[in-house]
């Protein structure tokens, strides 16, 4: 991919070949006409022939091409097309790491495609998952979760995992893949280990694409941008990191609660753009709703189309908020057969006079400004950066929150509408109602989010219309004493935010400290003994499986024990638990018991007696099997405690020389295999 545009020979430079003003106005409009026919005569011709069909054309609209991306989406959304991002192309890697380079890249790449769909009208934005250069048979069931929890706060709403392939009688182990062995990943039911663990899995997205295709999609605030997307899919790791750092300087807005997306001059310029929503002046009001749009015209070279100037200044006689970073722009960025710089001039004069703008020097202080013109994030709090995707229906309001960070956050958040809080527990399909507080039609809740940690909420409506009622009204104070609930990485409800998550296995505490493996296991009271530990593994290979014994075996690194140095496959954990003579108060001290895995090297299932719990795909989890223990003891049965752990096959894949060469230089090291704990119950 060039790093930069293709030229046209008609473009006009300097002695030193720097293009000149002219020839970067003529290039601008060269960039819009190519986006118009790749909307006309692409995206639309496409769908066309694809209705005939009985189809539905589904893209990945612009593609890091020199077409604009926004409008790509909105109008490919609009001639009835499906839209789709990619996390292979805009730089979604696993792990999911915030201090990745290419993550807010990623962020912003995703952003400006979800905003055009929304824009649309599109109820559905889908992704192709997991496609990445390093990760061939080391992709997880556990780094396809993250992957997509990640993207579903961005406003994603549906995975199309990449690689999956039909394996003929003659397929090689451990598969026959459609990129050899350069691109993950391309699984089976035969050699992979974690297959068994994907009903879970698809379970859990199921019911998440459920509810986030239901409603309308809101953001709070938009970002002018007017350029292209290029391609984080560069090669290998070195290579990816060359891609840009990111679009826009969003952390600011990030960190205060408001949801963004991008916007570009054609956008802002359509008939309809502004409107009410709420009775608030918002862009696209049947759409997203931005309550405010930021222009930073130096991401722009200081130049804006005259329609979007004009549309601009518009907009701002109509009351909407705008805040302009920097120095406004000067001129137009397009050359359409005359300079209108003096048009530009005189129309951007005429915004900055209207009665909600504001100008400010840096993106740090546009949360303030925001503030200042009275726009509130529907969902806001202070602090960490935490991403949402918020939508609108009939019976409420829903709320995902996602914390991408290392660290673990404990902070109230307070959501914009009167009514119950409930809790949409996408693994067990449970809906909870857990305690909040309503005060000037604003919902406060409690929330404990763990690393990569994502919870789904839904704000019932007291009635007809409150969601949007709430907003403006003054409310009385009403206070929910339900509580709190525990769901995988989220602690949410009343005590969340103190000594109520205790309960659940979480020391808030320890959670505000950072540490979420400390959390769990500082959490509770005295620790009960695991003994008479063993591992049996199954192992899978090219030869065949494997049975290997290994009695007293524990928690620890697969390639640390002789036997499983280069193994990968299924290991069965057995424990079992001193629980001494304590009769029934004895077994009523271990209802409450609750197990920490600690790290692993793979997906897990936990099993006491006929109960399973799982699948485990995150890092200290914390899963409450007391009450199964306790059922256990009481029927006179060895509380028995299993663990059963599924890898990857990046070992024995090592061990096999199952990687072909590829067109670049790829690292395949190897990877933690098995519980490596610590395993504590309390």
């Amino acid at each position: 991919m060039p790093e930069t545009p293709p030229r046209p020979d008609f473009d006009s430079a300097d002695p030193d070949g720097a293009p000149t003003s002219l020839g970067r106005r003529v290039r601008t409009d060269y960039d819009r006409t190519v986006t118009d026919l790749y909307v006309t005569d692409h995206l639309a011709l496409i769908q066309d022939w694809a209705v005939g069909h009985g189809m539905r054309h589904k893209a990945q609209a612009a593609y890091g091409q020199n077409l604009e991306p926004v409008r790509s989406f909105r109008e490919l959304v609009r001639c009835g097309g499906r839209a789709e991002v990619e996390s292979l192309n805009s730089g979604d890697r696993a792990p999911i790491n915030m201090d990745h380079p290419n993550w807010r890249f990623a962020l912003d790449w995703q952003r400006s495609c979800v905003a055009g769909a929304h824009q649309g009208g599109a109820a559905r934005v889908s992704t192709e998952l997991g496609a990445q250069m390093d990760k061939c048979y080391d992709f997880s069931l556990a780094d396809y979760r993250h992957m997509l929890d990640k993207e579903w706060a961005v406003g994603v709403t549906k995975p199309f995992v990449h690689g999956f392939a039909a394996q003929d009688p003659e397929a090689p182990w451990p598969t026959r893949g459609r990129f050899g062995t350069i691109v993950s990943e391309s699984w089976n039911h035969r050699h992979f280990p974690q297959w068994p663990h994907w009903k879970g899995l698809t379970d859990y997205w199921a019911r998440g694409t459920a509810v986030l295709e239901t409603g309308t999609p809101r953001a709070d605030v938009a970002v002018y941008r007017d350029g292209f997307l290029t391609t984080a899919a560069r090669g290998n790791a070195e290579a990816d990191a060359t891609a840009p750092d990111r679009l826009i300087d969003a952390e600011p807005l990030e960190r205060a609660g408001y949801n963004v997306q991008l916007l570009d001059p054609v956008g802002l310029a359509e008939a309809g753009a502004v409107g009410l929503e709420a009775g608030r002046v918002v862009l696209f009001p049947e759409g997203p709703a931005y309550r405010a749009l930021v222009l930073n015209a130096a991401l722009q070279g200081g130049a804006i189309p005259l329609d979007a100037a004009r549309a601009l200044a518009r907009a701002a006689a109509e009351g909407l908020p705008i805040v302009l970073v920097g120095r406004p722009p000067t001129g137009d960025a397009g050359w359409g057969g005359a300079d209108a710089d003096a048009a530009v001039r005189e129309a951007i004069a005429s915004a900055l006079a209207g009665p909600r703008v504001k100008r400010v020097d840096g993106w740090a202080e546009v949360p303030g400004a925001l503030a200042a013109l009275g726009v509130r994030p529907r969902v806001a709090w202070n602090g960490p950066v935490l991403l949402t995707q918020v939508r609108d229906a009939a019976e409420g309001r829903y709320v995902l929150v996602y914390n991408p960070a290392a660290q673990a956050v404990a902070l109230p958040l307070e959501i914009e509408g009167a009514g119950r809080v409930e809790v949409l527990d996408l693994d067990a399909g449970e809906i909870t109602r857990v305690g909040a507080e309503v005060a000037g039609g604003r919902t406060r809740v409690e929330a404990c989010l763990e690393p990569l940690g994502l919870v789904m909420l839904r704000i019932v409506s007291a009635g007809e219309g409150a969601v949007a009622a709430a907003a403006t009204a003054g409310s009385g104070d009403t206070v929910d004493e339900v509580g709190a609930r525990a769901v995988a990485g989220a602690v949410i409800g009343t005590g969340a935010v103190g000594g109520a998550a205790d309960a659940y296995g979480v020391d808030a505490a320890a959670l505000r400290g950072g540490s979420a493996a400390t959390a769990r296991v500082s959490a509770g009271g005295e620790e009960f003994v695991l003994t008479d530990w063993s591992l049996t593994v199954l192992s899978e290979e090219p030869a065949g499986p494997r049975t290997i014994v290994l009695p007293g075996q524990g928690p620890g690194d697969w390639r640390d024990i002789a036997a499983l140095r280069d193994v990968s496959g299924t290991g069965l954990y057995r424990a079992r638990v001193e629980v001494g003579s304590g009769g029934d108060a004895g077994r009523a001290v271990l209802a409450g018991a609750v197990l920490t895995l600690g790290e692993l090297g793979g997906s897990a299932v936990v099993r006491v007696g006929d109960r399973v719990f799982g699948p485990v795909l995150r890092d200290a989890a914390a899963i409450a099997i007391g009450g199964a223990l306790s059922a256990a003891v009481a029927a006179g049965q060895e509380p028995i405690i299993e663990i059963e752990v599924r890898t990857t096959l990046r070992n024995a894949t090592l061990a096999a020389d199952a990687y072909m060469a590829g067109p670049w230089a790829v690292e395949h090291p190897s990877v933690p295999h098995g519980l490596l704990g610590p395993v504590h119950l309390r």
